[in-house]
């Protein structure tokens, strides 16, 4: 019989996340999926991740977090006893803290392609939304956005000019092999 899991985490890992989860045969995991792109307000980030784990009939080795302390510095204060991702962030879970060290020198940005789509591109009204000159402003201290690519969801050409259109930056591709995150999630998981 397969281990039950509930995994209350950001929408951001949710393509990677069905990926690795569909390579093995241990766990019956549910979700909750929180926004991508709530981490951009801490305080938002905050409630709705609240809101996600009032009243969860779960038992506690049950429940997994799929957010990190970069996601959310006071995270245990909101989770509790509930087991939280082993990783700093998403792109620690993805990469490793060294490998992503190292594309973030030059400087760089580094992000996913959902990170693109669902902070840049989807325009939400639940966050700030930037103007042109914001997302010049703020993203023009990285000399190149690197878009991690797993071959899973790659941007469309139309989405690529999009995001050039607004942050003035050509983006990168660097390949990605999920090995890392898998083994991960899956030690997360247990």
């Amino acid at each position: 019989m397969k281990a039950p899991r509930l995994v209350v985490g950001c929408a951001m890992l949710k393509t990677e996340l069905f990926e690795v989860l569909g390579r093995q045969d241990e766990f019956e995991v549910e979700f909750r999926w929180l926004k991508a792109g709530y981490h951009v307000d801490m305080d938002l980030l905050e409630r709705r991740l609240a809101e996600a784990l009032n009243g969860l009939e779960c038992r506690l080795e049950e429940v997994r977090i799929l957010f990190g302390e970069m996601c959310l510095p006071e995270i245990k204060k909101v989770t509790g006893p509930f087991k939280v991702m082993p990783a700093s962030n998403c792109l620690v879970a993805l990469l490793g803290l060294e490998r992503l060290r190292a594309l973030e020198a030059g400087p760089a940005m580094v992000v996913t392609p959902s990170w693109i789509r669902e902070i840049f591109l989807n325009r939400d009204p639940e966050f700030h939304v930037w103007d042109e000159a914001e997302y010049r402003m703020n993203l023009g201290r990285y000399e190149r956005i690197v878009v991690l690519d797993s071959g899973l969801d790659p941007l469309s050409d139309e989405e690529t000019i999009t995001a050039f259109d607004l942050m003035g930056k050509v983006l990168e591709t660097e390949p990605l092999t999920l090995d890392r995150f898998e083994n991960l999630i899956m030690e997360f998981l247990k």
